[in-house]
């Protein structure tokens, strides 16, 4: 991930991932954490990775790069709040001043977080889940939901991406429609 103080960056976390965590903590979570300066979301952390003393077996983290100088206070309060919750891992400072601050979080949902991790988006959540955490005009709801006026779209990505010219409607009929995370993975993996 190529990261920027004060601009979020997008990426398939955020999209697919981001929307639960946001509202699946009580009120008081879905407050505080949108209070934040988020910078981004992601499944992993390539300094964390391979320490032994970060072992997640049983858990789902989602790591929450925050911008502590945007939102000075309300980024103290969160950072003190949130270390005193069940679903709270671990967090640290990504840089000297500690402006950029890494929380990781437990996924509330696992079954939606192996299915993202499997690229099975249609698979994540239930509808009425998707309702629940989606707008339905949007992007990520017509993915999740396997819409198929997304195809022509994808179509033209395949294409641009693989150039390949013979793919047609009928062959994505039961196919997920956008790439799973694992086609960049440095989207997705601080």
């Amino acid at each position: 991930m190529k990261i920027k103080y004060r601009k979020k960056y997008e990426n398939r976390t955020s999209k697919y991932l981001s929307p639960c965590l946001i509202k699946s903590y009580g009120e008081v979570f879905e407050m505080k954490i949108k209070e934040l300066f988020i910078l981004a979301f992601g499944i992993g952390d390539k300094i964390i990775e391979n320490n032994p003393n970060f072992d997640f077996k049983n858990k789902s983290p989602i790591f929450v790069l925050i911008d502590t100088f945007a939102k000075k206070r309300k980024s103290e309060d969160f950072l003190y709040w949130i270390k005193y919750q069940n679903y709270f891992l671990y967090s640290y400072p990504i840089d000297i001043e500690g402006r950029g601050y890494m929380i990781i979080l437990d996924f509330p949902n696992k079954k939606a977080y192996n299915k993202f991790l499997e690229g099975k988006y249609s698979e994540m959540y239930s509808i009425e889940e998707i309702k629940k955490y989606f707008q339905e005009d949007t992007k990520e709801y017509k993915v999740l939901t396997k819409d198929k006026v997304l195809i022509p779209d994808f179509i033209k990505n395949l294409k641009e991406l693989f150039d390949i010219d013979n793919v047609r409607e009928s062959d994505l009929k039961n196919f997920e429609l956008d790439f799973p995370y694992t086609i960049n993975k440095d989207e997705e993996i601080f």
